[in-house]
């Protein structure tokens, strides 16, 4: 099972050792971080993609950084799904969070 993280809402200002030094802050060891950027501009989307070591419970990281605040931004949390695209992953999770019961 994969170790990665989906986070959105990332302060475009961020970078990834700013990410990886707030997450260690919050008490899990990180493998890597990769904000995504386009290409053209350099500039983030606000997405980032987080390794968590191989001890970590990502359930519980999940749902602990999940509504984070961090740079005046709250997080969105979500496990990382091998080969999808992060604007497709958000999709997927605003669809699920806004149905009717």
């Amino acid at each position: 099972m994969s170790k990665k993280l989906l986070l959105s809402n990332v302060p475009y200002d961020c970078s990834d050792d700013v990410l990886r030094k707030w997450i260690e802050d919050q008490g899990y060891a990180v493998v890597s971080v990769k904000l995504i950027r386009d290409v053209v501009s350099g500039t983030s989307p606000s997405f980032a993609h987080v390794q968590l070591a191989g001890t970590t419970k990502l359930n519980d990281a999940e749902r602990m950084l999940d509504g984070r605040i961090l740079r005046g931004r709250v997080l969105h949390v979500r496990r990382g799904v091998p080969g999808r695209n992060p604007v497709a992953q958000r999709d997927s999770f605003a669809a699920e969070t806004t149905r009717t019961i």
